[in-house]
């Protein structure tokens, strides 16, 4: 006997028929199914759908697709929840897709909604799918929020942010954005011509400056931890001093504007106001000597999933 997700089949009809890049597919009809759809569309994801009455398609849907410079808008639909494996989650741990590019359709108790709905209205519930929209110009155009402690200002196409934890400067390319600060003290970037290729930019550019204000302000940390027996770290000047298992110690010399301290000769904490250098370092200490994935010895991030293999049985 053989089962059939409906969601899932619905997500694999609308999945094939972009690919053929089809104007319009049609669907099994049910009020789950028009729900999902209700979402799809408000936010942008699908033009238009209908439920169709004639003798021939009845009980079927007509989902109309969208289609942006020949391309799909849907880059990625993708189930989440299915009938073997249910997905709950918490409204404090609903993940966000793609760093808030794209979205996640809740099922919740307040009905079906989109993941930003349902943290904000506190409410947690199944996350049916995933859908991913690869349009860099929708993080471009949200605002970045300047904290009360720092001050930005823009100087012959240079933004200059200041800080508790440090000053940086970024430059800006005045060909393509233009810079200015809200009454509500936000900073936001604007593209003086649009096109595929400038929105990547546009997302981008954004990235790099709301990781910059926030560097100068609360500063970015990443926390490693050095697992199994004997592996020691001491910090020594500017210089980290590892005992690692191997016949001598290893040492590491810290970059400027890094600062690290060490609690407990096992956790090592980065700090700095550059995210880009402060991942670096990170990366660098870790490859000093990887976690192995029999007993999990090595260096790893806090919070870091090491998938975890069965050793020789006796």
């Amino acid at each position: 006997m053989s089962f059939v997700d409906p969601i899932g089949d619905m997500i694999t009809r609308i999945r094939n028929a972009q690919m053929r890049l089809l104007s319009s597919v049609k669907i099994p009809s049910s009020k789950f199914r028009v729900k999902i759809l209700d979402v799809l569309k408000k936010e942008g994801y699908i033009s238009d759908y209908k439920v169709l009455s004639d003798s021939n398609n009845k009980g079927n849907l007509s989902v109309d697709l969208k289609y942006y410079n020949g391309s799909p808008v849907i880059k990625e639909i993708k189930r989440v929840s299915k009938p073997g494996r249910r997905i709950y989650a918490r409204a404090n741990s609903i993940p966000k897709i793609k760093n808030g590019l794209g979205l996640a359709i809740v099922s919740t108790s307040k009905g079906i909604m989109t993941d930003e709905e349902a943290r904000s209205q506190k409410v947690g519930g199944e996350i049916i799918c995933r859908v991913f929209w690869f349009d860099m110009s929708k993080l471009g155009k949200k605002p970045i929020k300047i904290p009360k402690n720092t001050t930005v200002k823009v100087e012959n196409g240079k933004l200059i942010l200041t800080g508790p934890k440090g000053s940086r400067q970024l430059g800006v390319n005045d060909k393509i954005f233009t810079t200015s600060i809200s009454k509500d003290n936000n900073l936001i970037l604007k593209l003086l011509k649009k096109n595929e290729e400038l929105n990547m930019i546009w997302g981008t550019t954004r990235s790099i400056v709301n990781s910059a204000i926030i560097g100068v302000s609360v500063g970015h940390e990443k926390t490693l931890e050095l697992t199994g027996v004997g592996n020691r770290a001491m910090l020594k000047g500017n210089v980290l001093n590892l005992q690692l298992g191997f016949s001598h110690d290893t040492t590491y010399e810290l970059p400027q504007d890094i600062k690290l301290t060490v609690d407990k000769q096992t956790v090592i904490k980065i700090s700095g106001i550059d995210k880009e250098l402060v991942s670096k370092v990170a990366s660098e200490i870790k490859n000093l000597k990887p976690v192995e994935p029999y007993k999990g010895k090595g260096i790893k991030e806090k919070g870091q999933y090491v998938l975890r293999k069965e050793g020789k049985k006796k």
